[in-house]
């Protein structure tokens, strides 16, 4: 589990960019796109795609689940994400940059990791991604509130992090299984 965290830590701080400086997911917005800094561009790339992949998992979870207190968490991690999805999905289209509409990456392993995941450890495994994707989330968050360029993005960082430290809290409040 501390290498799926370890993981999470790069994938949401941006430590997959190549050489040249972008991104090595090839649905990037590129800077040309939009007057939207690139780091704030990143910044919006990571999130959508850290979203797509907790919806994915929270729904997958749901079904999964047999805990009642798994499943009424997975559906808040669903409504909830989907919400920020879409505010930042107002963002890019106001902004005119894309955002990734499916998991690719590090984003695509956690998922999979999650799927594959034999009944008995499923409730522990999502659990742990829960908690360290937040705790990810909340870094990254934090970052983009306080040395973000662009306004918009700055002020979506600011006003979804509260909810982001709900989570990871309400994470590590579900009772451990092992």
């Amino acid at each position: 589990m501390k290498h799926v965290a370890l993981s999470l830590l790069i994938v949401f701080l941006g430590c997959n960019r190549t050489e040249s400086g972008s991104t090595a997911n090839d649905t990037a917005p590129s800077a040309t796109d939009t007057s939207v800094p690139q780091g704030d561009l990143e910044f919006a790339q990571t999130v959508a795609m850290a979203n797509l992949c907790e919806i994915k998992a929270g729904q997958f979870a749901i079904e999964k689940t047999t805990n009642p207190k798994y499943k009424e968490f997975a559906q808040i991690m669903v409504a909830q994400h989907t919400e920020i999805l879409a505010a930042l999905e107002k963002i890019a289209r106001d902004q005119h940059f894309t955002q990734p509409d499916k998991l690719d990456g590090e984003f695509l392993t956690l998922y999979e990791t999650l799927t594959t995941t034999a009944d008995g450890q499923f409730d522990d495994v999502y659990r742990e991604q829960m908690i360290s994707t937040h705790i990810s989330a909340l870094m990254l968050f934090s970052k983009e509130a306080y040395s973000g360029k662009d306004p918009e993005l700055k002020k979506f960082a600011e006003k979804w992090m509260p909810t982001i430290e709900h989570h990871l809290q309400m994470a590590t409040a579900l009772p451990a299984c092992t």
